[in-house]
């Protein structure tokens, strides 16, 4: 797989834009009330799942489906980590960093992926995936050793459970690209049929985070 990049448009260059805004929007407007928090919180995740979904969907001409269906899940995860980036910083400050940083990083990752074909890029959404999947199961399973309240175990809900299955299943698409570039390259699935389960997931994800069960 060499690596290369399509032109940038200025129909692309306008979506980027929106994802960007979509996904500070959350984090902004999220150090005032707490009703008005919510609100803001899960405006900005969904505008983020589904600008972050259009700029896949616009980008895909020369990515295969199974890196397109990585990137839709990695934006998912990413749009439900945002939905929870408030809640965590008034737990600790050193958990909503955390999320924050994690939810940008997937974000410009399932953006880049579509775009830049290269092995490097997909070893890091490989690894990157699948790290946060192992901490997730650290504090679902022992707790971490510092924060508020070291050793507390986390209790497992419907946003964590999902946007940690849309990490472990985008890893696998990496890992598919990675050993079989050509066999990858030749899957066909009509886009939509990827974006519309993943969308719909994203969305339920994004719910429970607001009503204050995730993770």
């Amino acid at each position: 797989m060499r690596a290369g990049r399509d032109p940038v448009s200025s129909q692309s260059a306008a979506v980027w834009m929106l994802v960007l805004a979509a996904a500070i929007l959350p984090t902004e407007l999220g150090s005032g009330h707490a009703a008005a928090s919510d609100v803001a919180t899960v405006l900005g995740a969904a505008l983020a799942a589904v600008a972050a979904s259009a700029v896949v969907l616009a980008w895909r001409p020369r990515a295969s489906v199974v890196i397109v269906t990585a990137a839709l899940c990695t934006a998912g995860a990413a749009a439900i980590h945002f939905a929870v980036t408030n809640e965590h910083f008034r737990e600790w400050w050193g958990f909503g960093l955390f999320f924050l940083c994690a939810a940008w990083a997937q974000l410009v990752w399932a953006a880049a992926v579509v775009r830049v074909r290269s092995y490097p890029l997909l070893v890091v959404g490989l690894v990157g995936n699948l790290g946060v999947v192992l901490l997730w199961l650290v504090t679902r399973t022992a707790g971490l050793p510092f924060g508020p309240d070291p050793g507390e175990v986390e209790a497992f809900g419907w946003a964590d459970g999902i946007s940690s299955a849309f990490e472990v299943w985008a890893a696998c698409c990496c890992a598919f690209v990675l050993a079989r570039p050509v066999v990858a390259a030749r899957v066909r699935i009509a886009p939509l049929l990827v974006a519309l389960p993943t969308a719909t997931l994203t969305a339920v994800g994004v719910a429970d985070a607001v009503s204050g069960h995730a993770h």
